[in-house]
């Protein structure tokens, strides 16, 4: 069992704007990560098309959905999962899923993220659709992609900026994925651990997670928001910030070697995650939190 998972947009590409500025990239990002651990805890494989908002592919939309396609494509997952939040006026609500055609499994995976978000969100059923969307038709696997509510409309942009709201939302579609799979999730109480945080550095947002109390960001990011230059060592497995190391260890975690200091950290995807605070403070930068915005930031 494996799921890719597509977070909308990224890079140079922000999605939909909502009328506060809210980016759509920037929820869907942290939406994703979420449904990823989730489903991840339930023994379900996953594999993203990003993991943050440093994207592998060009500034140009052709491309952009070819190079997402292709990555998806090359992870042998069974069902790929595209999360948007859709954009229209500001009237305009609710909560709609698509697959390219009826009659298969992605419209089976459809309905039932589909009934998920729908029960747990309250929006507007706005229903399970057909549409032509290159990452529908071009990626191998079965394949959805769902709009969670509607960014261009105050209540619901307002709705999407809160943790409660990711966190179901997540949670949804989770749900959704694990059915279509045949796997029970774990416990809600699980879910708490995989809230999202915004960390703000260099004028840019990163997304990062929240496991255990502690906050995580991925290191790539984070570094090249720094200005640092961030290389790679296949023959010794390590990514290099001068002055850090990073070697992953196994698949599912790295250390971060600095100096006589070994910082911890985890994979998510095909990105390492390490502590924000450890990291900054490696990098000699300071930290601070504002519980307000839900935001760290890198000074």
């Amino acid at each position: 069992m494996k799921v890719c998972i597509d977070p909308g947009h990224g890079g140079y590409d922000p999605g939909a704007v909502g009328p506060t500025g809210l980016k759509e990239k920037d929820v869907a990002m942290q939406i994703a990560l979420q449904v990823g651990q989730l489903l991840q805890a339930a023994g379900i494989q996953v594999a993203y098309t990003r993991t943050s908002d440093s994207v592998s592919w060009p500034a140009n939309v052709n491309q952009d959905l070819a190079v997402r396609s292709q990555i998806a494509n090359n992870t042998g997952a069974s069902l790929f999962c595209s999360i948007h939040l859709n954009s229209g006026s500001a009237a305009a609500h609710g909560t709609e899923t698509y697959c390219y055609q009826t009659g298969g499994n992605a419209e089976k995976a459809g309905t039932l993220v589909q009934a998920k978000l729908v029960a747990a969100l309250g929006l507007t059923n706005r229903g399970n659709k057909t549409a032509n969307y290159y990452v529908l038709r071009k990626t191998s696997m079965s394949a959805i992609l769902t709009e969670v509510c509607f960014i261009s409309n105050p209540t619901e942009e307002a709705l999407a900026r809160t943790v409660a709201f990711v966190t179901k939302a997540a949670q949804a579609i989770a749900a959704g994925i694990a059915e279509y799979f045949g796997v029970a999730l774990k416990t809600s109480t699980n879910a708490a651990a995989t809230q999202t945080v915004n960390i703000k550095v260099a004028g840019k947002v990163v997304q990062g997670i929240i496991q255990n109390n502690t906050s995580y960001v991925p290191v790539r990011a984070l570094a090249e928001a720094l200005g640092k230059i961030v290389t790679w060592d296949g023959k010794t497995n390590t990514v290099i910030i001068s002055p850090i190391s990073i070697t992953p260890v196994t698949t599912s975690s790295i250390k971060i070697i600095t100096g006589l200091t070994t910082i911890p950290a985890t994979m998510v995807g095909n990105s390492a995650y390490a502590a924000v605070r450890t990291l900054a403070v490696a990098l000699e930068h300071k930290v601070t939190w504002d519980e307000g915005t839900n935001t760290i930031t890198v000074k």
